[in-house]
């Protein structure tokens, strides 16, 4: 059996899938694994935080230029920078032909 099958199989026990302690509800890991890879991920963004804000605003500029949302790379609306759900509209404010509130293309991530 494979780490990532080993792993699977405790995730549907509902175990950690680091250990054997019980997976706190919602979530794959146990408190102690939860708090440690919190700190790893904390870490990581205060090493590469340059890094990761220059990748960031060359993302953004190339979805622009591409025509599509520069927050999240999903498809812009007609006429507009941004995408609905990036914009914020709300069900009364919307134009003729958007997307309604809570129903955006799968295409959008953000």
């Amino acid at each position: 059996m494979t780490h990532k099958e080993l792993r699977h199989k405790k995730k549907l026990k509902g175990e950690c899938i680091w250990c054997a302690k019980k997976a706190i509800p919602g979530y794959t890991m146990c408190a102690y694994h939860i708090q440690k890879r919190r700190e790893e991920c904390r870490l990581y963004y205060k090493r590469h935080k340059a890094e990761i804000i220059a990748r960031m605003k060359k993302n953004r500029k190339k979805y622009k230029e591409d025509g599509r949302c520069p927050t999240c790379g999903g498809p812009s609306d007609a006429g507009y920078t941004k995408c609905a759900r990036c914009i914020g509209w709300r069900t009364e404010l919307l134009p003729k032909g958007a997307y309604k509130y809570g129903t955006y293309p799968e295409s959008c991530p953000g």
